[in-house]
C-alpha cells in the first residue's frame, strides 16, 4: 500500500519553506462501489480511489470504504469519519493520528 505523508508542506515559489505535523487529515475520496475487489489507490493530486465491493445500498460502501481507509491509514476504523459527501461517490474523509502505531505518526 502507497505511504500516507503526515505532513502539511508549505512552499513559496517552488521552495518549501516549512513542513508542519498534523493531528488530524481530510482526505478527497472517490468511492467506487460494487468493484471486483478492495483497494485502495492514491493518486497524484494526493486524493484517494477507494475501490470496495460492498454495494452503494444502506451505507454499505460508506462503511467498507472507511474500514479500507483506516486499515490503509493504520489507524482504527473510529478514527476515521466521513466529513462530506455522505451520499455521494465524491467523499471528504477525516483521518485521526492520535492512535500510536499509525501510519500517520512519526516514523
Amino acid at each position: 500500500m502507497p505511504e500516507f505523508d503526515p505532513y502539511f508542506t508549505f512552499r513559496q515559489n517552488g521552495e518549501v519553506i516549512a513542513r508542519v505535523r498534523s493531528v488530524a487529515r481530510r482526505i478527497d475520496v472517490l468511492v467506487v462501489p460494487k468493484a471486483p475487489r478492495n483497494k485502495v489507490v492514491l493518486l497524484d493530486d494526493g486524493s484517494l480511489k477507494v475501490f470496495v465491493s460492498a454495494p452503494a445500498v444502506n451505507g454499505r460502501a460508506n462503511e467498507a470504504a472507511i474500514k479500507l481507509v483506516a486499515k490503509w491509514a493504520g489507524v482504527p476504523p473510529g478514527a476515521v469519519s466521513i466529513v462530506v459527501g455522505h451520499r455521494n461517490r465524491r467523499k471528504t474523509l477525516q483521518i485521526s493520528s492520535e492512535n500510536s502505531g499509525s501510519r500517520l505518526q512519526d516514523k
